[in-house]
Parts: structure tokens; sequence; C-alpha cells
């Protein structure tokens, strides 16, 4: 829908502040000396920003040439129109969130001022037909509880008075031309066709608020925040986020937690149930060792742990029955021994993540939401347990994962309080920018290991995509821990740093230019292999290690502990364990 067009709806929406203007008839001239009525899509000026415009009407020359001037002069009917609309749209994008019984009293005072006391008399008649007579309208209008749903109520009203009074002009339909973002736009006449219907007054195929999918619902609202709120709009709006497929009932939400307990009800697995996987590694010969563990020629750092990385969806079954099968495996006394990682399968519009709306995942997205709860969690406790009990907990209710449906057992809240987690500071990073950084990440991750469905597993160099049984995934468990054992080590002499692909931590940052500074005062070899683990442990990529140095020429290097401008290797050494520790540990970014 090209400019003109987009703005003309809503322009033309100003009617309800007639009541505060003057309104008197006046006959208007074009340039050529014929009269016509001002527009939706024109430009409207004054004297004051066109000192070239003498006069009222429409401008033959000077700056304001082709535009209708106001000037001093009373409005007309169209022009009341235009801003009685703009003041009405800008009011509703304006109010609170939740609409306070007094903010509701007032919106809808405004609202009826309008059918009462318009200075327009035929435009009043039109809007009293409307809100007094249209069972729908009224029901809907009565039932607004929020800013969403006054802004959507006064844009469902406007598209009607366009159909019944206009119906040749385009309806304003931004929002529901792209359900999606990345989605090529529907056909704008297609568009305009296919929903006149749906804004017919006294129809039964009138389109019904309460009924809009929450995407949608989500992607007009936002449309309308761009248009009419200064500061734009991509709101993700909490119906949004509901659950799109739960199960129907308590009981089958119970049997189906029930299900997923018993996934989870195995004994710990032990390192030393994967000698007989080790036996059978050994026994392969060079091309069928590297067909089954594409790494194991690939050296790894010194002490490093056994990466394992699944590839789920925050509200998918075979997503959440293979993490509970995989906690027997990973949570006991192979836990010290795994990297274990958990990302998200979902896309991403083109361009910079402005919004959670930028993303889309296969079940809706409340999904996406979840998906952002459960990477902060891993974000803020990496290494820890925390984050897994943290998505376990989500798990038992997957179909509304990420929803926070006030006390319900496995909100976010009372999920993150059951795993020892910081909700303030958890809610915080998934409804801020760290989520959107976070859910970049993991579509990058998901693209780099060419992972094109949910459950997948990443071991060894190797992927599989689909439900594993628990026999496959200890099997693959083992053989991740087997593959890793047989890559050769790096010499300490070789730097090791995190993937690409890990997230940048400024604190983590600061913590590794601390140790870094007092490492130069340490034997290479020490410093080489403290530095390796610290760098693998804090996410620290040689990108990061770059910037580390460069700060450091830059500015005075941070003074560490009380080994400071000693020659001992022994105080500096001990010096840098101190700081590690203690810039580290407070977030737990350290296990």
């Amino acid at each position: 829908i090209n400019a003109e067009y987009g703005d003309c709806l809503w322009n033309a929406m100003a009617k309800a502040l007639a009541w505060l203007l003057l309104a008197s008839a006046m006959v208007t001239a074009s340039p050529q000396g014929n009269s016509r009525q001002l527009l939706c899509g024109d430009e409207i000026c004054s004297v004051k920003s066109f000192p070239a415009a003498n006069d009222t009407g429409w401008q033959s020359s000077g700056a304001a040439k082709g535009m209708f001037c106001l000037n001093q002069a009373p409005l007309d009917r169209e022009t009341l129109g235009h801003v009685s609309w703009s003041f009405l749209h800008t009011t509703a994008a304006y109010l609170p969130t939740k609409l306070t019984p007094t903010k509701k009293k007032a919106f809808l005072d405004l609202v009826h001022a309008v059918d009462e006391i318009y200075a327009c008399s035929l435009c009043r008649d039109h809007f009293q037909a409307l809100i007094r007579e249209d069972p729908i309208v009224v029901r809907e209008l009565n039932a607004i509880d929020s800013a969403e749903d006054a802004s959507l109520w006064l844009w469902k009203v406007h598209n009607m008075v366009t159909h019944t009074q206009h119906p040749n002009r385009p309806l304003w339909l931004k929002g529901l031309n792209q359900p999606e973002p990345g989605v090529p736009t529907m056909n704008a006449s297609a568009l305009q066709a296919g929903f006149a219907p749906a804004f017919t007054q006294n129809s039964s195929n009138q389109i019904r608020l309460s009924t809009l999918m929450p995407r949608v619902r989500a992607e007009v609202y936002d449309a309308i925040l761009q248009r009419w709120r200064a500061a734009g709009g991509r709101v993700a709006v909490p119906s949004m986020f509901a659950p799109l497929y739960p199960p129907g009932n308590a009981t089958v939400e119970k049997a189906t937690t029930a299900l997923l307990k018993v996934d989870s009800s195995g004994p710990k697995m032990k390192a030393s149930q994967c000698s007989l996987m080790r036996q059978e590694l050994r026994q392969l010969n060079s091309s069928e060792l590297l067909s089954t563990c594409p790494n194991v020629k690939r050296a790894r750092a010194p002490g490093s742990k056994v990466p394992l990385k699944v590839f789920t969806m925050g509200r998918c079954p075979y997503c959440a029955a293979t993490m509970e099968t995989l906690w027997p495996f990973l949570s006991g006394e192979m836990w010290s021994r795994f990297d274990f990682k958990n990302r998200y399968v979902l896309q991403q519009a083109p361009g910079a993540a402005t919004s959670l709306m930028d993303f889309v995942s296969v079940h809706g997205a409340g999904e996406v939401l979840a998906d952002a709860y459960e990477l902060c969690a891993q974000y803020q406790y990496p290494g820890g347990l925390e984050w897994y009990k943290f998505v376990r907990c989500q798990d038992e209710t997957y179909w509304a994962a990420g929803y926070g449906r006030n006390s319900a057992k496995h909100d976010p809240k009372n999920c993150a309080h059951g795993a020892g987690i910081d909700y303030a500071n958890l809610a915080k990073c998934a409804n801020g920018p760290m989520a959107l950084r976070l859910l970049s990440e993991s579509v990058k991750e998901v693209e780099a290991a060419n992972i094109a469905g949910a459950p997948a597993i990443e071991f060894a160099g190797r992927s599989i995509v689909g439900m594993l049984s628990a026999d496959e995934l200890g099997d693959y468990v083992c053989m991740a821990l087997a593959c890793h054992e047989l890559q050769p080590e790096s010499s300490s002499r070789s730097a090791s740093f995190a993937t690409e692909t890990s997230l940048f931590s400024e604190p983590n940052q600061n913590a590794y230019r601390a140790v870094l500074a007092s490492s130069d005062k340490m034997e290479k070899n020490d410093a080489t292999a403290l530095l390796n683990k610290i760098r693998l442990e804090l996410g620290i990529t040689a990108e990061d290690h770059r910037r580390a140095r460069q700060m450091m020429q830059q500015s005075k290097p941070v003074s560490v502990g009380s080994g400071e401008g000693s020659s001992d290797d022994s105080s500096v050494v001990s010096a840098v364990a101190v700081s590690y520790t203690h810039l580290t540990l407070p977030t737990k970014r350290i296990v």
C-alpha cells in the first residue's frame, strides 16, 4: 500500500477532535480555480511553516505550491475529519498498557462525545449509526481494557467508516499484508478486495477483534503505533505469547507431564559406562574412526570439556522429551566433563533485530519468548545446572513455555525460583536487547551447523536430526566422550580461543583483561595454559583477545591483587587466580 493511501485512512480518522474545534462551511478553490475537497493524502501547511502562502486554500505558487494551507480560517468538513481522527488515534496510541476503570471511562466518554456533539451533523449521524446500532462494534467498544484494545477498535471503526462513506478509497491494512517477517507482502489489490467485506457494518462477515490471530493482532497494533506514536512501534503485545496448542484439559496436561518425568527417571550415567564405546572406537581403522569421529584429528585444548549441543524449540513436545531423556545421562558425574549447550531453531527477519517480533518459530510467537528465557538462563548461569533445571520446568508444560500465567506452577517466575535463578535479572534479559542478541546468535549457530529441524544433537563433529530413543542418546553421549578423549591435546604453547559463535559478555571481557594484564609477568608456558583455560570458560574469542590487548595499549592496565609489580611468578599466578575468581563468581560465570 503506497504512502499516500497508508496515511489516508488514519489521517482521515481525526473526526473526534471536531467538538473541540470550530467548524463552518468553507469552499476552497484549487490552483486551477476548480472547487475540490481536501483528501486524506494531501499535505497540509500553515503560514508559519510556509511564509509564501498568503491565503487559506490550495496554493498555486511559492514554497507551498500544491498544498492546502489552513492559516487562520475555520475548518471545512474534510479537514475537520482529518485532524479529529488524528486526535483519536494519537490518544489511543499513548494510553497506558492496562486501563484503570477511570482511564477506560474517560476513553469511552471521548468516543461517545463524537456521536453527541461533533460539529459536522452528517458525520455525527454516520458515527451514531455505527457505534449505537452495530452490536459487534458496541460489544467490542465496551470490552476495551487496554491501549491495544482501544487502538485496534479505532482501526476497525475507521476502516468501516471509510468503506461505508468512501467505498472506492483503499482501507488501511498495514500489518495484514505481511503476517510474518521476511515473507513477501501480499498483493495490495487482492488484500483490499479480500478484506473489504470484513469492514461492512452489521454484517456476519465483519472482522472480530477477538478472533484475530495473536501475531496478526500484534502486527496491526505495531503498525498503528509506528504511525501514531513518535517513539514508533515494535511492541510485542502480551496476547501474542499465549499458548497456541494447549493439550486441552487438566487431565491431559497431567498425563503429558507424567510421561516426561518417565523419560528422566533413569539412573545417573557414570563415565565408566562408556568403556565399551572406548574399546569399539580403538578397534576401528583410521578411515572408520574419521567417519565416526570427524573431529578426531583436530587438536583440543588441554583440560577442555566435551562439547555437546542440542537444537530444540521452546514449545516442541519432541524437544522437551529429548531434554528430559538427556537429564540422567548428563546431570550426574558426567556434568563436569561436558560443555553442554541448548540452542534454538528459529528464523530471523533480514537486518538487525529490534523486537521479538523480528523472529519466527514453528509454534508461534510465544515460542520465541520461551527461547529467549531459556537462552538467557544459559547466558546468566553458564556451566551450571540451574539453566537445565529451568528448561526442564518450562518443558513440563511445553505448550505454554515462556508464558507468564500469574501463579502457574511452570511459568518463568516459578521455574526460575525453583531452579535457583534470579528471576528479576532473567526477565530483564528475556525482555530486553540481550535476548535479541542471544536469539540472533542462535539463528547463526543453527545455520552454521546446517540444522534443518528439531530436535537435533551435535557432537564430535557430526549432527543428527530427529527424535532419538534413550538408548540412542546414551550411546551418543558416550561416543562424544570417547571421540573427545581420542583427540590430540594442543601444545601448552599454542593459544586456544572460544569459538566465534560464543557470545560477548562485558563482565567476562573485563575479567579477562585483568587476567591478561597480569599474565604478561608470568612464565610463558604457565601464562598460555592459564589463559587457554580462562578463554574457553569465559567464552573469549580471538577477536575478544585482540580487543582486550588494544584496550590495554590505550589505557592503564587493570590492577590485580597483591601480586602487581612482583617478579615472582607464583605471586602473579596467585593474583591472577584471585582476580579471576573475584570478577566472575558473583555472576556465576564459572562453575
